[in-house]
């Protein structure tokens, strides 16, 4: 079985992104409380945009994807590598067979979560048909068709269920059970993203024909209703969805107009970015950091489009959009992606729509002055370049990249490092009850005989209740432990907030449905070998906004015979 080691502490990542001209400088800081040897430092050299769809592909992958809306956000950049590029060197056709793997798996497993009715659910089964989700199954759907093989049945299943879900005033809406009022502003936000959906999904079709397909009266519908209300559509995130279904529609001059108000709505981040704000939830439940990143890419998507029918777009907007694409790519995690799934996509969506062609360029990286890689970078190179600098690390002196093409350069630097717990705020159970999220973890016994049973208890909920969204908790178990599976479905059974779980080698992961008072549920397991040794750390977040988080110190356990 595998064992993973880590340093017995807290794991601290810091990301700084930069885009510049000529060189920058990035500090290598770590704090005096440092675990000796665990600092780590990694810098990604970016030839152009693209290469940041490519990273994504790996990205994902390393984030979980158990429900259909990971699983179609974490294919989506293969798709999209395959839409852009072609196959004319060797490297590319190895990166397109690549991704095409990767797009057939994503379809092979997305087809498993479409309901009877034709709609699909985030787990699949029995599971309720959501009306969000079903629309990005048919735009991801619609765009592989072509590329892949995709069953057309499956796609006009979800097309006729997104269609019969429309309300008859032309909107689409979720009511939650313990709400006692539909919330109208959701209702927008929703069919915007539907009606956007929609228009960019739409068969072709004879122009001339004289009656409407059902899609195209859906549609019709959507934009009516919107239209009704455009004085009450104050979000950015629906004003964005909005204008690009009036812009897949034809209907430039609404397209237009809600570019402008959004021009307008633009909020300065320093001198040289700007973003745009969302105060509530996405259909898909982001919000926070992530929610302003996908608003963000969604404007920005906008404002490029409608400035493609504008060659006389005014040097503000040329502005916003240059400072927004600054303000998503300065947002990257770790991962190389931004936080979300969706807002990922969107992001990529957005880098899409403003590329511009790429120079070759020749990279140094010097640390404190004495040089440790030269990089060439081809003008037609996609692949980020990676220089792990573990073996040149000194706290407090700085990393140098510079470039001399002349053209701007991309770099993201990623630094690791862990402190002891004794140290660790995050694990303050008092601190963590007055946060967004709270977890609890504990077990009945620590020292345990080969095969007794270990009974645990889990309490996980979601302060305030905001965001309604998916939860992932993390739960750490020692290794060899032989979790009983008869006390997780038990468990998962009589609290349908549990929406699948995982058992991995050294944690349970599973995904929760937050609900008022929160989930509390218990497993347990046998320890199959004499040992003594800790857990990982137990986390909880939030899938769709990481920065809501709670972390449980490792528990440590010995087993004898």
């Amino acid at each position: 079985k595998p064992v993973t080691v880590r340093p017995d502490g807290e794991e601290i990542s810091r990301t700084d992104s930069r885009v510049f001209t000529g060189s920058s400088d990035f500090p290598l800081e770590f704090p005096a409380n440092t675990l000796p040897g665990s600092s780590r430092a990694e810098l990604t050299i970016y030839p152009n945009l693209l290469s940041h769809v490519e990273e994504s592909i790996e990205g994902l992958l390393r984030r979980p994807y158990g429900c259909a809306e990971q699983t179609i956000s974490s294919t989506f950049p293969n798709l999209m590598i395959l839409k852009v590029t072609g196959d004319d060197s060797e490297d590319r056709k190895k990166l397109r067979a690549r991704a095409k793997r990767n797009l057939q798996r994503g379809y092979d497993r997305l087809v498993g979560y479409q309901s009877s009715d034709g709609g699909f659910s985030y787990w699949g089964g029995k599971s309720d048909t959501d009306v969000a989700l079903t629309a990005y199954a048919l735009r991801f759907l619609s765009d592989a068709t072509g590329i892949i093989e995709v069953d057309d049945s499956i796609v006009e299943n979800a097309r006729r269920r997104l269609i019969a879900m429309q309300r008859g005033d032309g909107s689409w809406s979720t009511q939650y059970s313990w709400e006692p009022a539909e919330d109208t502003q959701r209702t927008r936000k929703i069919t915007a993203f539907v009606a956007r959906v929609l228009a960019m999904s739409m068969p072709k079709r004879d122009p001339k024909a004289m009656e409407d397909s059902p899609s195209e009266s859906a549609l019709k519908k959507a934009l009516a209703y919107l239209k009704t209300r455009n004085a009450e559509i104050d979000e950015p995130y629906a004003l964005a969805n909005y204008g690009l279904a009036a812009l897949d529609s034809n209907d430039t001059e609404t397209a237009r107009r809600i570019a402008d108000k959004l021009s307008s709505m633009a909020i300065a981040e320093g001198p040289d970015k700007v973003y745009w704000n969302l105060e509530t939830n996405t259909p898909f439940y982001g919000w926070g950091t992530p929610g302003r990143i996908e608003t963000t890419a969604l404007v920005v998507q906008l404002l490029a489009r409608v400035g493609e029918l504008d060659q006389d777009q005014s040097s503000k907007v040329k502005d916003q959009i240059s400072k927004a694409t600054l303000f998503l790519l300065k947002n990257k995690d770790r991962y190389g992606v931004w936080y979300s799934t969706q807002a990922t996509v969107n992001v990529l969506d957005a880098l899409l729509a403003t590329l511009t062609k790429p120079a070759a360029q020749k990279v140094t990286v010097s640390v404190n002055g004495t040089v440790v890689r030269t990089i060439d970078i081809a003008a037609d190179q996609i692949e980020p370049a990676t220089v792990d600098l573990k073996d040149e690390l000194v706290s407090g002196g700085n990393i140098t990249v510079s470039g001399y093409s002349g053209a701007a350069l991309m770099a993201r630097l990623v630094r690791t490092h862990y402190i002891p717990w004794s140290d660790s705020a995050s694990t303050n159970i008092e601190a963590n009850r007055s946060r967004l999220i709270k977890l609890e973890y504990s077990c009945d016994k620590s020292y345990a005989k080969i095969l007794e049973t270990v009974t645990c208890t889990v309490d996980a909920e979601r302060v305030g209740f905001k965001g309604y969204g998916m939860l992932l908790a993390e739960i750490g178990i020692p290794p060899g432990a032989e979790v009983s599976r008869e006390s997780l479905e038990k468990a998962k059974n009589e609290d349908q907030a549990i929406g699948r779980y995982e058992v991995l080698p050294d944690r349970l992961q599973l995904y929760l449905w937050a609900k008022p008072g929160g989930t509390k549920f218990s497993f347990s397991f046998k320890p199959r070998y004499g040992i003594n040794a800790q857990t990982p750390a137990s986390v909880l977040y939030d899938y769709y906004n990481e920065e809501a988080k709670a972390t449980v110190a490792p528990i440590r356990f010995r087993f004898d015979k």
